[in-house]
């Protein structure tokens, strides 16, 4: 799947994203997963979920979540890089207000700088 919609169960990424709101994401694994950006995953046992990468170990990817009630990334284990789905470009809160968490155009217009 190259793009995707899911709603966000809990409060674990709050403030950033809030509870019930909807994240469009795309897969942008071709240009990198950087540390700090926002990801859709599939974890093994727990389903869909939407968390901030924190790091790479050697086997996995490390994620978190933005609120300290968040599950922990030592519970939560290592994620495949082949069960994320893609990188978050925005959320749709329940009130109707958009906010977005990724920007390809400043992502491609730094790199065209030289």
């Amino acid at each position: 799947m190259i793009a995707g919609v899911c709603r966000v169960v809990g409060d674990s990424m709050q403030p950033t994203i809030g509870a019930e709101a909807y994240v469009v994401y795309a897969d942008l694994k071709l240009f990198g997963l950087p540390v700090g950006q926002i990801y859709v995953f599939r974890h093994a046992e727990l389903g869909l979920m939407v968390k901030r990468l924190r790091g790479k170990n050697g086997e996995g990817y490390i994620f978190v979540g933005d609120n300290p009630v968040s599950i922990r990334p030592e519970k939560m284990g290592l994620v495949p890089r082949r069960d994320i789905k893609g990188r978050v470009i925005c959320s749709f809160a329940e009130n109707g207000g958009i906010k977005f968490h990724y920007y390809p155009a400043k992502h491609f217009l730094a790199k065209c700088k030289d």
